[in-house]
């Protein structure tokens, strides 16, 4: 298993190209901005879900709160993007528990 950081991956060198057997089974491109634009939609989804919970249980008005809930959403915002998402991306793993330690298994970042 290979742990890398890269911003573009290069499966050439990899050895995931066609001469070697590996096809690509969809466009990377067209799906990387169908889950840009669903992680923008959810984020804004479960911001609005907990302060609607946050006014509920603490009865805050907006107007007289404005910055609390600012300080609510952007905390909301840093659990979401650094404990949720690498969550879910852990949890994709456990498909391939047999063959993570093999020479095939690159996790990029």
């Amino acid at each position: 298993m290979k742990i890398t950081k890269q911003k573009m991956i290069d499966y050439d060198s990899l050895g995931y190209s066609e001469a070697n057997g590996w096809f690509a089974m969809c466009n990377w491109d067209r799906i990387k901005n169908i889950i840009k634009w669903g992680n923008r939609i959810i984020t804004l989804f479960f911001s609005l879900i907990t302060i609607l919970i946050f006014n509920l249980f603490f009865d805050l008005k907006i107007e007289t709160y404005s910055l609390d809930i600012l300080i609510f959403i952007l905390t909301f915002f840093l659990i979401y993007f650094l404990l949720i998402v690498p969550l879910h991306e852990m949890l994709h793993l456990v498909a391939y528990i047999p063959n993570i330690f093999s020479n095939k298994c690159h996790i990029m970042i």
